[in-house]
């Protein structure tokens, strides 16, 4: 497999500014200290044209991989460069029916525990894991427990989202009543550095 035939990205479900986010994306986002609440893993063929997303869903339950259509109204989109495509594709093949990680987001990311079921998978896990498989340029990540890490500490940690204050969302209950996401409502700067301007056509 020839990786120049791909494009890796990590697409990041927005929980305010988006007209689909729910109640529960934006408790996920204040809880986690950011503005995401669910993150994707896109591979994109770039001799076809179609793009594949893979990660856990806990609405259903599974990890699951299925056509993506990409849309910066409801995703922050970053690529990412990595040495092997087809470590990641084996990777989620292997675990593409998996049962979504109910335990570990309780006890890994609500209580910061540690505690986790190996056998099986919430998002920001399985990206995570996906992404140091498949040999990512990026030293921080390469370190981290899979288990350890939400969307938002993902988002951080590939320099998507920026802020000059350490503590972010949860200080600010009042934006789980908010759709839109603004300095009005974060008394502090968040500055996003996406590639949602230079997302495949």
């Amino acid at each position: 497999m020839n990786n120049k035939n791909y494009k890796v990205y990590l697409a990041f479900y927005k929980a305010w500014n988006n007209d689909n986010s729910t109640f529960q994306a934006r408790v996920i986002g204040v809880w986690t200290n950011g503005p995401y609440s669910h993150v994707e893993l896109i591979i994109f063929d770039t001799e076809t044209g179609k793009a594949t997303m893979c990660s856990a869903l806990g609405t259903k339950n599974t990890v699951r991989c299925k056509r993506h259509i990409f849309n910066s109204n409801i995703y922050d989109y970053k690529e990412i460069n990595v040495k092997s495509v087809e470590h990641i594709q084996r990777f989620f093949k292997i675990l593409e029916g998996s049962k979504y990680d109910y335990k570990g987001i309780f006890l890994s990311q609500i209580f910061p525990l540690g505690i986790d079921n190996p056998l099986e998978w919430f998002c920001s896990e399985s990206c995570t894991k996906a992404i140091q498989l498949g040999g990512i340029d990026n030293e921080v990540i390469w370190k981290v427990k899979p288990e350890s890490i939400s969307p938002n500490d993902l988002a951080f940690m590939l320099g998507l989202i920026k802020t000059d204050k350490k503590i972010w969302f949860i200080k600010n209950l009042n934006l789980l009543f908010k759709k839109e996401l603004s300095n009005i409502y974060v008394p502090f700067n968040v500055v996003v550095e996406s590639d949602n301007n230079n997302l495949p056509n």
